[in-house]
C-alpha cells in the first residue's frame, strides 16, 4: 500500500503546483474577438514604428516586441508611459482607454 500512498502524494503535490504557478502571471487568455480588437488598435497606434508583424524599426528606437518578455500588465503600463526608471523614445499613449490598452497588450503577446 506504500507505493501507491506515494504515487498519490506526488499527483497531489504535482497538480498543486501546476495550479499555484498557473496563477502567476498572464493566465488569462484572450478571446478572438479581443485578438482582433487588439491588432486593430495595433495597427492604427503601434505598427507605424512597431511594424504590423511586430518586428520594430532599429533606426527609430521601436524595439522587436514579438516574444516579448513584458506581462500585459507591464505592456499597458509602457504604452501608457509608465515605466519607471526606463529611457524610451515611445510616445505615451495616455488617451487610450484601459481596456483599449489590454486589447493592444493581448494582441502583443500573441505575435
Amino acid at each position: 500500500m506504500k507505493p501507491l500512498a506515494l504515487s498519490f502524494s506526488k499527483i497531489v503535490l504535482t497538480v498543486s503546483s501546476a495550479l499555484m504557478l498557473s496563477a502567476c502571471g498572464d493566465h488569462n487568455v484572450a478571446t478572438p474577438e479581443e485578438l482582433t480588437a487588439g491588432q486593430e488598435i495595433y495597427e492604427y497606434h503601434c505598427a507605424t514604428c512597431h511594424k504590423k508583424n511586430g518586428v520594430g524599426n532599429f533606426r527609430l528606437g521601436a524595439p522587436d516586441i514579438r516574444n516579448t518578455k513584458l506581462s500585459k500588465k507591464q505592456i499597458v503600463a509602457k504604452v501608457q508611459g509608465h515605466m519607471a526608471n526606463e529611457e524610451t523614445r515611445m510616445p505615451a499613449m495616455d488617451k487610450l482607454t484601459k481596456d483599449n490598452l489590454k486589447k493592444i497588450a493581448s494582441y502583443v503577446k500573441s505575435l
